[in-house]
């Protein structure tokens, strides 16, 4: 008889190397599964085991330590920290105000993906398990692009519907330089206050956020989306129409400018005047003053008469032919005379 022992003893040890290997994949399998997750995002661990289905097994929190998540499941991580629509948003966008003036809006609207186990759950099996730009959305150009096609949109049109609610003049002083250039190049200033613009603008920055949540629970069905804000709202105008916003500033300071030199013109003019006005007004009193206290003190008379003929040196009448009398009456008719 044939001896069976040696087939037994081959397939006996093909078994338990099969059961070896398969203890090894186990084992290296637990081994690679222990995972933990970043204090920046929220983990879907879903099933992925030969004997599972892929149902999602578990929602791990941010910040979570490692542990083992089971022998080939797989852990998808979405970031949960804030994002800035800056990144999403490309270009200028174009929106008309109420009295229809194309502006930009500049600004930031902030918001997280929200770490609530059941609502990521839910997020995940809406969102997660297809491609969006090609890309898994658990990679950093699958968020991207995942924002960008359904983030993007709501923002915009949040912001339509807000400026839309507002006179361009009430966001920015600017307007009325596009709304009615002449008037607004005249020196006269009728804007509004700066103060204004600035409580307007803060109104409408509370309206955004208040806006884009409201769109993004409609959009999604749910509050995927926490933290929602709206910071640093400017609004601008495009390239073209801030050049032709700048000449007419430069029209308005040379027209103040050119109003300012004539005013100063005509003040000192009226200057000149008033002071030819006033040094004959002077002369005039002080003759009418002269002439009261001569008649008060004849000899004062006489005396700045001799003054004004000899000088503040004085002179000998003498010499000018006569005695003091006879000069004086010589001055008093030749005073007459000159009269």
């Amino acid at each position: 008889m044939r001896d069976m022992s040696s087939p037994l003893k081959i397939v006996a040890l093909v078994a338990a190397g099969i059961g070896a290997l398969a203890l090894v994949i186990g084992l290296g399998a637990t081994v690679l599964s222990i995972k933990g997750v970043d204090s920046g995002y929220v983990c879907v661990v879903r099933e992925g085991g030969p004997f599972d289905g892929r149902a999602i097994k578990e929602v791990r929190q941010p910040g979570e330590g490692p542990k083992i998540i089971g022998p080939f499941n797989k852990q998808d991580c979405l970031p949960t920290t804030e994002r800035d629509s800056n990144d999403v948003i490309e270009g200028d966008q174009l929106f008309p105000t109420k009295d229809s003036v194309q502006v930009v809006v500049d600004g930031q609207a902030l918001y997280s993906l929200t770490t609530d186990g059941p609502r990521i759950e839910k997020f995940y099996k809406a969102y997660g398990r297809r491609k969006w730009g090609g890309a898994s959305l658990s990679t950093d150009e699958g968020w991207l692009n995942f924002q960008r096609q359904r983030l993007a949109p709501v923002i915009l049109d949040a912001q339509r519907e807000v400026v839309a609610s507002y006179d361009c003049q009430a966001l920015n002083n600017l307007c009325q330089y596009v709304q009615n250039p002449e008037a607004a190049t005249q020196t006269t200033n009728t804007a509004t206050k700066g103060d204004e613009n600035t409580q307007n603008l803060s109104a409408a920055q509370r309206a955004l956020a208040k806006k884009i949540n409201e769109k993004l629970r409609a959009a999604f069905g749910d509050d995927y989306f926490e933290n929602v804000r709206y910071q640093n709202l400017r609004i601008r105008f495009e390239p073209a129409v801030q050049g032709e916003i700048t000449k007419a500033q430069t029209l308005r300071t040379q027209a103040a400018n050119a109003k300012l030199d004539a005013d100063r013109k005509r003040a000192e003019a009226k200057g000149e005047a008033d002071r030819k006005v006033e040094v004959a007004s002077g002369e005039r009193r002080a003759a009418f003053q002269q002439a009261k206290a001569y008649r008060i003190n004849p000899t004062q008379r006489e005396i700045d008469k001799l003054r004004a003929f000899c000088g503040d040196d004085g002179c000998d009448p003498k010499v000018i032919g006569g005695s003091l009398g006879d000069v004086i009456t010589n001055l008093d008719g030749e005073t007459t005379a000159g009269k």
